[in-house]
């Protein structure tokens, strides 16, 4: 769940090449905009995309998903749209019903009674793929009883995935109002679920949270490799000097046996808009971690990640590299125009020029 190291797949191969080429967005709203409007105006494309479902589970690399998703994206505040999706959820066809809610799993500017049907096919739906799809659906909905029903499941469900789903839900922006409403099954599915994934989603949402209670359960939470990296990430959030010692402290045992997590190292970025930050200091850590990391033989693959990310943040940490969105020497980039002209011909960077 965070950066590359904790993204987890959501998607399975599908029948990408049964599939139709992608379109252009403007073609694809024309596309949508002429279908009938008595089968509900993503019909066509629902059809289409069918091919992007396998067992329950949807593609979303395949074309015809992409441009059902272009669609939903470009006309949502047609008249019907929502409703058509709605309808395909409460249906009985179990490749539409999942295109559906992935489709639902956004926000609608009108989108009139979305939650309380949600809600009422959560309440029925036996197949936990589904019920854990009506969660992420309902994640982006702020209607009454949403956050109460996913704090029922996290207590209650026996698969994981639904439980799961159930954290993200509750630690999800959309549902700050409800936080503290949702603490105490939060932080008892952090310390006690045995679900890892679950574990996992838990630290992710009491960080978004920012619950200072679940400070010590994250910091013992570093020692659970199969949870570390989501707790790493989740403390980077704190500003308390807690959660800023309890990484670097383990940073800094790295310097003595090369043993460091990427997680650790990748959440320095954060850690460096800390107030207790001092880059001196830390500089030191990462220039003898370095050395120490440049003992380890080639083929340790973890070591060498290491090596690379613990430059990278040397490197930028001294200024020898740009921060993201600056261009590097030789890069091309468009001039604007001091009267707010579109830009004109792109200039090239020279080192030292973008100061």
């Amino acid at each position: 769940m965070c950066a590359a190291l904790a993204l987890q797949a959501c998607t399975n191969s599908g029948t990408g090449s049964a599939t139709p080429p992608s379109a252009p967005p403007s073609a694809l709203a024309s596309q949508t905009a002429s279908l009938a409007p008595a089968g509900g105006p993503l019909d066509e494309l629902l059809d289409k995309a069918l091919t992007c479902v396998d067992k329950g589970r949807v593609n979303r690399g395949c074309d015809a998903y992409a441009q059902l998703s272009q669609a939903v994206n470009t006309q949502r505040r047609t008249p019907g749209v929502v409703e058509n999706l709605l309808s395909a959820a409460e249906g009985k066809e179990p490749s539409r019903k999942a295109l559906a809610l992935t489709m639902l799993a956004r926000p609608f500017p009108e989108e009139a009674d979305a939650a309380p049907r949600l809600l009422k096919l959560l309440d029925a739906e036996t197949d936990p793929a589904f019920k854990s799809d009506l969660l992420e659906a309902l994640t982006p909905r702020t209607a009454a009883g949403v956050p109460e029903a996913a704090l029922k499941l996290l207590v209650s469900a026996e698969e994981p995935n639904i439980r799961a789903a159930a954290c993200r839900l509750l630690g999800s922006k959309a549902h700050e109002a409800s936080a503290e409403l949702a603490k105490p099954a939060l932080l008892k599915a952090l310390r006690e679920d045995q679900a890892p994934a679950v574990r996992r989603q838990a630290a992710t949402s009491v960080g978004n949270l920012l619950f200072a209670d679940a400070l010590p359960d994250l910091i013992k939470t570093l020692d659970d490799p199969l949870v570390a990296p989501s707790a790493t990430f989740a403390l980077a959030r704190f500003e308390t000097p807690e959660a800023y010692d309890a990484i670097w402290g383990r940073i800094d045992a790295g310097t003595k046996d090369g043993k460091v997590s990427l997680p650790l190292l990748a959440s320095i970025r954060l850690l460096e808009k800390h107030p207790k930050h001092d880059q001196k200091r830390e500089l030191k850590t990462l220039e003898k971690l370095k050395k120490v990391l440049e003992k380890a033989p080639p083929t340790d693959g973890t070591a060498q990640a290491g090596l690379k990310l613990v430059q990278r943040n040397i490197d930028r940490m001294t200024g020898k590299a740009p921060e993201p969105g600056m261009p590097l020497p030789g890069q091309l980039v468009p001039v604007a125009h001091p009267d707010g002209v579109p830009a004109g011909k792109p200039k090239v960077v020279v080192p030292g020029s973008q100061k």
